[in-house]
Parts: C-alpha cells; structure tokens; sequence
C-alpha cells in the first residue's frame, strides 16, 4: 500500500525526534527527502577540531553528497584556522545559522567571500579574532537578514567607528570580549529597531561600565530581556558608583544578572531601586561570591521585588550552604512560591 504524498508528509512532519526522522529518510525515496528537510531544520551539526572539520568539509564537498542542500545550522569549535574553509561553508545553499569559535584570525580574503556568499545567515554566533573592531563592524552589517547576534569579539588593532547600522531585522544581541570598542560604535548609531533581547558578557572596564549604562536609554522602548554579567569584583565596584539616576524599562520583563562577586546584593539593590519596569516578571541573579549571607540586604530585595506587581519568580543561583539563610531572608516571596534556589553546580 503506498501512502498519498499529503499523508506520508503529516507522518514525517509530526515526528518529534532526530531518530524517528532518520527512520523515515529510509522508508522510501518518496519520504527521503521531506524526512532529510525535517531533521536538518531541527539539528544543528557540530563539528569539533580541524581532523572533524576537513572531514565534515569532504563529506559535503563530495558529488554524490545528498545532504548539502538540507543543511541549515552549523557550529564549529576548537580550530585554529577557518581562513581557507569559509568558501566551502558559503557554498552550503540553504545555511541560516552558523557559531565560530576558535583561535583563529579571519583574514581579508575570508571576510570578503563570507560577507559576498553568506547574506541570507539569519543568526550568527563569533568567538574569534578579526584584523580590526571595523572589520568585525563590517562583516556583522553586511547581513541583512540577520535575526541574532552572538558577538565575542578580538582584534589586533581599533578604529574609528564605521558608519554602518545593524541590520533592522536584528531582535537579540549579546555582546563580550573587546566591549569598548563595539559599545563605542552602537553608541554612535541609532538603535535596531526590534531589538528585544540584550546581553552584555563580562563587563570589565570602566569605560564598557559607562557605555553599558549610557546605551541602555536608547534601547529601553523595545528590550524585554536583558542580561549581564561582570568580569570582576573591582569592576563591580565601578558599576554600583556609575548608575544612573532612573532606568526606564516600559517592557521590560526579565532582569538577569549572570555573574556578580560581593556577598552583599547592592548591584542587584541599585538596580531594582532605580528600575520602572512595571510589566517585570523573572529577576535572577548567579551570586558567585557569596561567603555569609547578609540578611537585611536579601530582605531589601525581597521587598523590593513585591512592589513589582507582575513578578512571577525570583531565582538565585549560589552554594547550596546558604540555601536555607536565603530562604530565611527571603520568605516573603517563598510563601508565595515566587523563590527558586539552585545551586552553582546543577
């Protein structure tokens, strides 16, 4: 009995995991390609090391390669050179979503060939080194589809910053590495206009502490998630000096502070204190510092926290030690089942 082609599609189409789909793609040339298009739209292919990456660039190279036009996400990791791979990776037709990471310099020759064969990447994740922060600029504005940024950027010198704009169709950016460099360049451009999620990694300098605070004006009308972490206690130390007097957040509805060091919560109080964000659901916190728990300070926060009339949950990720002082501190959430402890290690 042979399925009618509408009916063997809603079997592929409802498979829920990578084997299932495997399965299909061998049922019959009929299902093979509909069960290749389904499973490579959810997989993303990660190749590890130069031996995994030649070999993965040889297999989709090959003529008889019957997967070359289903791939769609790829992550590389763990090579020292990507230079004379990229025009095999832009030969990959239907690719939306790629991840570098690696001691690697991306030459001019890479650059050109990425941003000319590359155009339709929709999200784009790079921890690597570029020649210049304009050449980073450059080759992330050179996108225009662009949905999502993961940017953790080096370079070997700095310039003036370009008069190039991220893409509009650009919604989440999370930046680190060199920050001030690339803060210096999205202040002096205006802001994409659907961005909702931001993320700033490590913060270590005062002068990414004082472009993060000026920059957060700018996007405070469209942001419903923000994220950062600090690179140290003394630079945390700078950021409690350098806030500013209000932040105004009209949508925003998740606060999460990725990485701080002292044992009193003041980044977190200084925040909440100066933050209008009526529509806040989720705050948490990863206190990696914590050695005693200063009561009266957690319970500031907790009182803080209720004044935020949508607040659905508090969640704070420390030493599992302080769990039950914490819980303590912060009981007026916890009998509202609004508290969630993890421990540093889950």
């Amino acid at each position: 009995m042979t399925f009618p082609t509408e009916v063997a599609e809603l079997v592929i189409d409802a498979c829920d995991n990578s084997s299932t789909l495997a399965s299909c793609a061998s049922v019959s040339r009929a299902w093979h390609n509909r069960a290749v298009f389904r499973l490579f739209e959810r997989q993303t292919i990660h190749v590890v090391g130069l031996t995994a990456l030649e070999a993965f660039l040889s297999t989709i190279s090959h003529p008889l390669c019957t997967i070359h036009s289903s791939i769609r996400s790829i992550s590389i990791s763990s090579v020292t050179s990507l230079n004379g791979f990229i025009p095999i990776l832009a030969g990959i037709p239907n690719l939306t979503s790629l991840q570098l990471t690696g001691d690697t310099l991306l030459n001019d020759a890479a650059q050109t060939t990425f941003k000319q064969s590359l155009y339709d990447l929709r999200h784009l994740s790079l921890d690597i080194t570029f020649p210049t922060s304009t050449a980073a600029i450059s080759l992330v504005c050179s996108l225009p589809l662009l949905e999502s940024l993961s940017l953790h950027g080096r370079w070997v010198g700095a310039l003036s910053p370009p008069p190039l704009d991220l893409p509009a169709t650009i919604h989440t950016i999370s930046l680190g590495g060199m920050l001030d460099d690339i803060l210096l360049w999205l202040l002096s451009r205006p802001p994409p206009p659907a961005l909702s999620f931001l993320q700033f990694r490590d913060v270590g300098t005062r002068q990414s502490l004082r472009s993060v605070l000026e920059y957060l004006p700018q996007v405070s009308k469209t942001v419903t998630v923000f994220r950062f972490s600090i690179a140290d206690i003394g630079t945390e130390n700078h950021f409690t000096h350098g806030i500013p007097e209000s932040l105004h957040f009209r949508v925003l509805h998740t606060l999460s502070i990725d990485k701080h060091y002292a044992n009193p919560p003041r980044l977190l109080i200084l925040f909440l204190m100066l933050l209008d964000a009526p529509n806040l659901e989720f705050v948490s916190i990863n206190s990696l510092g914590m050695t005693v728990i200063y009561s009266h300070a957690w319970t500031h926060v907790g009182v803080q926290l209720l004044e935020h009339p949508k607040l659905c949950k508090f969640t704070v990720r420390t030493n599992a030690q302080h769990h039950p002082g914490l819980r303590q501190a912060l009981r007026a959430l916890d009998v509202r089942d609004m508290l969630e402890l993890l421990d540093t290690v889950d």
